[in-house]
């Protein structure tokens, strides 16, 4: 999946295919094949005969990496400003009153997204929002739990 979707952001690397078009690729529907042939930046089969390993498409519905996803819709463009968003919540959360609850919670979210959903789910993006929105909310420690946590 990934190997096919970084070959389809070299084809348009600056402004990608548009939001959402991971679904509708050109070739995404092909089934997976059985080898790849990395050194030359193609198809194994290309020329030959196609064999597949079950019935499993190429690239099902997404790239199954929120970052890749963001390359391959939107371009380096959408890269740089999901990079810049993700940098600036990290630097946000290391000022925060509750710095390393909101730091693990930033990198317990972000695994699912590497590799597993959609970035533009709408349950996802309310998940998002939600939690956002509690570690905005969350009170700052008082004076006694931080000493009983020092103890």
């Amino acid at each position: 999946i990934w190997e096919f979707t970084s070959l389809r952001i070299a084809e348009r690397p600056l402004l990608g295919y548009g939001l959402a078009s991971s679904r509708i690729l050109p070739g995404a529907e092909m089934p997976i094949p059985e080898a790849l042939d990395f050194k030359n930046r193609r198809w194994a089969h290309e020329g030959g005969t196609r064999t597949t390993m079950g019935k499993q498409m190429i690239l099902p519905l997404h790239p199954h990496n929120s970052f890749l996803q963001l390359w391959l819709e939107l371009g380096l463009v959408g890269a740089i400003l999901g990079l810049a968003g993700v940098l600036t919540l990290v630097a946000r959360c290391c000022g925060a009153p509750h710095a390393a609850w909101n730091l693990g919670l930033v990198a317990a979210t972000g695994m699912p997204l590497m590799v597993s959903f959609s970035l533009w789910q709408s349950w996802w993006l309310g998940f998002l929002f939600l939690l956002a929105t509690f570690m905005l909310l969350a009170p700052p420690p008082s004076a006694q739990s931080r000493e009983t946590a020092g103890s």
